[in-house]
């Protein structure tokens, strides 16, 4: 990308937005001493931190190729549970949560 731009002579500002639909955060969770429980909490948590891997790869892609990094996920203070894989209640709940971010300018300002 830097030489095209270099070739035409243009300079852009450039930003990658990233949107993870997930809460970034560490929660602390008890789970039951039952090897099912440990299974799914220890499987639960490698997807979380493999996505999270994924974001700070994308974070240093976008850095080498000199673009803005912004992230915005689902804070800490949403507590809703969807009740159902498509809970309608929850995604218009989480959109207006979002929406709300964005008008107060908080959208975009993760840290990994």
């Amino acid at each position: 990308m830097r030489d095209i731009k270099k070739r035409l002579g243009i300079s852009l500002k450039k930003t990658l937005w990233v949107i993870r639909n997930k809460k970034i955060e560490e929660l602390y969770n008890p789970v039951a001493l039952s090897a099912t429980k440990i299974a799914e909490c220890s499987i639960s948590a490698l997807i979380k931190y493999q996505g999270r891997g994924d974001m700070i790869d994308l974070e240093h892609l976008a850095r080498w190729d000199r673009y803005r990094f912004r992230l915005i996920s689902v804070p800490t203070s949403f507590e809703m549970k969807a009740s159902e894989v498509f809970d309608a209640q929850y995604m218009k709940a989480l959109y207006k949560v979002g929406y709300q971010a964005g008008l107060n300018g908080q959208s975009g300002g993760h840290k990994l």
